[in-house]
């Protein structure tokens, strides 16, 4: 009975000291300041989620054009963007009553081209119904560089200084307005997916550093172009955009979708056509170009019936190919970067890269840029050594 009584009194003991040490504890971390600060999260930048900064992205394709689709989502899913897949419709597929009025009244549409532009005026609808505040629209053959986020990060900050300026005074100190889009406020089409566009040189015009942009040789373009006076070395250049055509890509607003759903009632000419006289004319539309371009078309048999001999992208094999001006096609490179291979495993397009040389943006070959940055590392090196 009494080493009962002594292990009660033992374990009454350790209970105690046990609580004591609990409770010292925790006075400790609430009176002593803490030695291990934790860094708050740096905030999400809007352009490199998975929408790239809009609310949606949406890609028209055809239920039966499978061999443009999957190439597409396969690009999509190695570069972490969601693309959402809206079936487009053909040209029989829409009664009269719901053509434009002015179709095919002075010409003689080729064949798809009602269907395509039916497919992005539903699309706009969409938006208005479903009140989408952004939207990336892009046609089922479209390609884009693997790093499509670090260039769309210099789209946003160009396309910013063009339609919100001049700013206020929170836009002068944070860089935009609370709650507004990456891309600023003020613009109707953010069209980054052409054949060609221009600012006819007026107008501002921003330029960002971008070791993505093709350099002359690799810029591709059957339309318009800015001037070569405008263009720099390892930029690309966000402007008010005239003279747009071919519709492969475009971001578009609510209130762009709400104007172009009306001017569009009595449209006679095709979807890219139309889009950029309505950009060039109307002056309600606020439209913003990219040369250039971030998505272009990769090459496949075409939906719209071409006349023989006109110029157009397109091939009838079977193979991926990659939309031109894009030296790391994601449509190329999907599968390498899906099994977790690097850059150093992409298909380059071609060989070279921006550096800077004799303190001027030059275009040099890998081999030669790798040398360089040797060099570089080396006379680093031995600053450091002198300084000691």
């Amino acid at each position: 009975m009494q080493n009962m009584h002594a292990h009660v009194q033992k374990l009454i003991i350790f209970l105690c000291i046990i609580l004591f040490i609990a409770s010292w504890s925790s006075f400790l971390r609430q009176s002593l300041p803490s030695l291990h600060h934790e860094e708050p999260l740096a905030p999400e930048i809007p352009i490199r989620n998975r929408t790239l900064g809009y609310q949606e992205i949406f890609a028209l394709a055809l239920p039966d054009r499978l061999d443009r689709v999957q190439p597409l989502l396969k690009a999509a899913n190695a570069t972490n963007v969601t693309v959402t897949v809206l079936d487009a419709v053909k040209d029989r597929q829409i009664p009269q009553d719901a053509w434009p009025k002015s179709w095919a009244k002075n010409r003689e549409p080729k064949v798809g081209e009602l269907g395509c532009l039916i497919s992005h005026v539903r699309t706009w609808k969409k938006i208005v119904h479903e009140k989408i505040s952004t939207a990336l629209i892009m046609e089922s053959d479209s390609d884009w560089d693997m790093r499509i986020k670090d260039i769309m990060t210099g789209v946003g900050d160009g396309a910013r200084s063009i339609v919100d300026w001049p700013f206020n005074r929170t836009q002068e100190l944070t860089g935009r307005l609370p709650d507004s889009s990456p891309y600023g406020d003020k613009w109707d089409i953010i069209w980054m997916g052409h054949c060609g566009s221009t600012n006819y040189g007026d107008g501002r015009m921003y330029r960002v550093n971008d070791t993505a942009a093709p350099d002359p040789d690799h810029e591709w373009t059957f339309g318009p172009g800015p001037q070569e006076e405008q263009k720099r070395p390892g930029t690309r250049m966000i402007y008010r955009l005239r003279g747009g055509v071919c519709s492969t890509a475009y971001a578009i607003s609510y209130q762009g979708a709400v104007k172009l759903i009306e001017h569009f009632k009595d449209n006679g000419d095709n979807i890219d056509l139309a889009l950029g006289w309505f950009c060039d004319h109307k002056l309600d539309m606020s439209c913003v170009g990219v040369w250039p371009q971030v998505i272009t078309a990769a090459a496949s048999h075409s939906n719209i019936k071409h006349p023989d001999g006109e110029k157009v992208q397109g091939e009838d094999d079977d193979k991926i190919h990659p939309g031109p001006a894009l030296q790391y096609s994601a449509r190329v490179n999907a599968e390498k970067a899906i099994k977790g291979l690097g850059k150093e495993h992409w298909k380059a397009e071609w060989d070279g890269t921006w550096i800077l040389k004799n303190e001027t943006w030059s275009q040099v070959s890998f081999k030669e840029a790798k040398i360089l940055e040797e060099v570089e590392r080396w006379e680093k090196m031995n600053e450091t050594l002198v300084v000691r």
